[in-house]
């Protein structure tokens, strides 16, 4: 399942089931754990340890006519030797964050868990659990690095910081397309989103 699809599929799912999650009880309760996974080689199943794994916070904002999601924050970190990353689950409405997703160099992205749907309804901490990313080896002889849609990028944070980890993990994305010769378009296209995001004004400079 390629980083666009699994995404959709995830926005799909969210977007069914938000309302019942703002109305019920349990989405009020004290939040006290984690989204947690691993980093995992896709063939061997071991840990990866090093890689960059970034968690994209999202907000829906509404018009007249449509409702849509924005990422308005990024947070990351490096994996350690058991491959494990975790992030603070700000608010139980499958936004905060909304997804993650992992790079590290001389592999590529192939696969995530997620829980099923009901799993998901219950908001508890099984539910924001066990979310392991698959990577898998690019092969010397033939570059399988694929670009996807971009979740980390977050256009709409609203400063520097809170596009920070957004900003670091396109910067390994594109050192690893430009060792694997990627397309010159795709090349100037990252290189202008990251310019874009490093011009925000800082934190302390944002409106309160």
């Amino acid at each position: 399942m390629t980083f666009a699809l699994r995404a959709s599929i995830i926005s799909l799912s969210i977007t069914a089931c938000v309302a019942a999650l703002s109305a019920s009880a349990d989405a009020r309760k004290k939040i006290d754990f984690e989204l947690s996974g691993t980093v995992v080689d896709f063939d061997t199943k071991e840990p990866i340890e090093g890689a960059y794994v970034v968690a994209s916070y999202k907000v829906l904002r509404s018009d007249f006519a449509t409702t849509a999601s924005f990422c308005v924050k990024t947070k990351g970190m490096y994996t350690g030797k058991d491959g494990k990353y975790r992030f603070p689950v700000e608010k139980l409405d499958g936004r905060s964050p909304f997804t993650t997703n992992a790079i590290k160099s001389g592999y590529f992205f192939k696969d995530s868990s997620y829980p099923d749907s009901q799993l998901w309804k219950r908001q508890d901490a099984e539910a924001y659990s066990r979310r392991d990313i698959f990577l898998k080896r690019q092969d010397p002889s033939d570059a399988d690095w694929h670009l996807s849609d971009g979740e980390e990028v977050c256009y709409a944070a609203s400063n520097r910081e809170a596009a920070g980890a957004g900003i670091t993990f396109m910067k390994l994305r594109l050192a690893e397309y430009k060792r694997l010769k990627g397309r010159e378009d795709a090349i100037q296209s990252f290189e202008e989103q990251i310019r874009r995001l490093e011009t925000l004004p800082s934190e302390t400079a944002s409106p309160k």
